[in-house]
């Protein structure tokens, strides 16, 4: 992600002045690893946090600080999602890695089972829920032309790419580096 939103910023406006600052969203953080990744790569980017867990809140803030990003290019929401992110914050960019094991299904080992909040790793049925929540509203704070990027189940891609459509994004799956369908990019239309 962090290569495409490198490039996104290179490219001058119509007009030929640079790009403004990329705007994303780091939705269902937990710790705020990629949020905070984009903005030490990209150093002008604006970068928000959301996370349901209150007890990950400090994490978030801890990285942010070890990480030297400053106070103004970042907001940390404890929130269900979008419900406390203003709809008038349009983003760039949306990046989650949100709960999405299907319980049914469950491949992780007993470490994370045991160490990982279950809050933070099953979708419900089909682990579809929460990223079904996702798409619905994410039009809401995109960008025309935004880009939502969704790390999920291979056997979720299909799914994933019918409640796009619905959604008015185009999808495009990826492969991981275990050759798995791990993550789609949805583009606003």
């Amino acid at each position: 992600a962090i290569e495409v939103i490198k490039g996104d910023v290179s490219q001058p406006n119509l007009l030929g002045a640079a790009a403004e600052p990329p705007r994303l969203l780091d939705l269902c953080a937990g710790s705020g690893a990629i949020g905070v990744s984009v903005a030490t790569h990209i150093p002008n980017a604006l970068v928000d946090f959301v996370e349901i867990d209150r007890t990950l809140l400090p994490t978030i803030v801890k990285n942010i600080s070890e990480n030297n990003i400053e106070p103004d290019r970042y907001h940390v929401y404890h929130s269900n999602l979008f419900m406390s992110v203003p709809t008038t914050t349009k983003y760039d960019f949306i990046l989650s890695n949100p709960p999405y094991i299907d319980p049914a299904l469950d491949r992780t080992t007993d470490s994370v089972r045991v160490h990982e909040p279950h809050l933070a790793l099953y979708g419900g049925v089909l682990g579809l829920e929460v990223i079904e929540q996702i798409i619905e509203n994410a039009p809401n704070h995109l960008k025309t032309g935004g880009q939502l990027w969704i790390e999920h189940e291979p056997e979720q891609a299909a799914a994933l790419a019918t409640l796009a459509t619905q959604h008015n994004f185009s999808c495009t799956t990826y492969k991981d580096q275990y050759d798995v369908l791990r993550y789609s990019v949805l583009v606003l239309q």
